[in-house]
């Protein structure tokens, strides 16, 4: 008789992956040195975008860690390797405003000190689950990723880059992204992930052509 495999203490009874989200620490993350401030205007075909909201991705990393340990060695490096990739991709921590140079067009606006919103978190639920591949309830994911903050009354500039780093204790960290599609394509957000994910893992930074 074949004897089952123990399940995963990652894993729950019930199939879908409910969980509570505790918000650990909310930081605002600069790239390394300092850079001018610029303007770069947006094309016709990023303006088709504008209105269209971010975009959300969220990475999963099998890691049993504590919530200590993730704390003290986990977030620190994460967020030097992020400020070092935003040292390339300054513009990600601009805000998209109304053109200076047009009236009806647009521009991302960077001005030096400029900084990405970057929430630590601690989420309950089923790490396998979430993980697997299989369909998942979108409402599930919405715990693992970060909300890009809201235009206030008085200012229309839109932020452009969210970051947010989730544990899940003993199981895994989630890495989760929103950013604006009218200011950053795939491409670029391949690119700078890749540069993020270089810097984290001690590598170096080969930064690709055609970076800012």
């Amino acid at each position: 008789m074949r004897s089952r495999p123990p399940k995963s203490r990652c894993h729950r009874s019930r199939r879908r992956s409910s969980g509570l989200s505790r918000g650990i620490k909310s930081l605002r993350l600069q790239g390394l040195g300092t850079v001018d401030d610029s303007a770069l205007s947006l094309t016709y075909l990023d303006l088709i975008w504008l209105h269209a909201g971010s975009v959300e991705l969220v990475f999963f990393y099998p890691l049993a860690v504590s919530v200590s340990h993730f704390i003290d060695s986990v977030v620190p490096t994460l967020k030097s390797s992020l400020s070092t990739a935003l040292r390339h991709f300054y513009p990600l921590a601009g805000k998209i405003r109304s053109s200076a140079a047009s009236s009806d067009g647009y521009e991302i606006h960077y001005v030096d000190g400029d900084s990405v919103p970057f929430t630590v978190a601690e989420y309950s639920g089923d790490f396998d689950d979430l993980s697997s591949d299989h369909s998942r309830l979108f409402n599930d994911m919405l715990p693992l990723l970060p909300e890009l903050p809201e235009s206030s009354i008085d200012n229309n500039d839109i932020q452009i880059l969210a970051l947010q780093a989730t544990l899940f204790p003993e199981c895994g960290v989630v890495v989760g992204i929103s950013v604006h599609h009218s200011a950053c394509d795939g491409s670029i957000s391949t690119r700078f992930l890749s540069v993020w994910a270089s810097a984290c893992a001690g590598a170096g930074v080969m930064v690709p052509p055609g970076c800012p």
